[in-house]
């Protein structure tokens, strides 16, 4: 990020159970230079765990979730529910988007039912990536 170049976001948490696609979603984001803080869990009970203990100080919390629909200890739609339970102030200033290879209209309807309108095929790019910027 160039000196004085302000971010879209302070925090984007990024959840995805492929350690092969954090990694190349983190440079992917990185490149972009989206954000100022990247928040990797290869899980979502880890994740959920982070958000739920963390005070609700504006630089803490993330912006912009990133979560991967198919994942073994908790996939994204039990993820995104666990989220929509939790206290208004831990979850009033992020949105989530969905990411996966899938294309199922199942789980695009499944991810909308949830509240969450952004559903991005895999892989990530910087021009999808900016292109969520445009969807807030």
């Amino acid at each position: 990020m160039k000196t004085g170049e302000k971010c879209l976001y302070k925090n984007i948490i990024l959840v995805d159970d492929d350690p092969i696609n954090n990694f190349i979603n983190k440079r992917v984001i990185q490149a972009s230079n989206v954000c100022q803080r990247i928040l990797l869990f290869t899980n979502g009970i880890d994740a959920i765990n982070y958000i739920q203990n963390e005070n609700p100080v504006e630089y803490d919390l993330p912006d912009l979730l990133i979560v991967d629909v198919k994942m073994p200890v908790m996939d994204g739609f039990e993820f995104i529910q666990r989220v929509n339970k939790l206290p208004h102030e831990k979850t009033s200033h992020f949105r989530i988007f969905m990411l996966s290879s899938s294309q199922d209209p199942r789980d695009l309807q499944k991810s909308r039912d949830l509240g969450v309108k952004n559903y991005i095929s895999k892989p990530l790019s910087e021009e999808k990536l900016k292109q969520l910027a445009f969807s807030l």
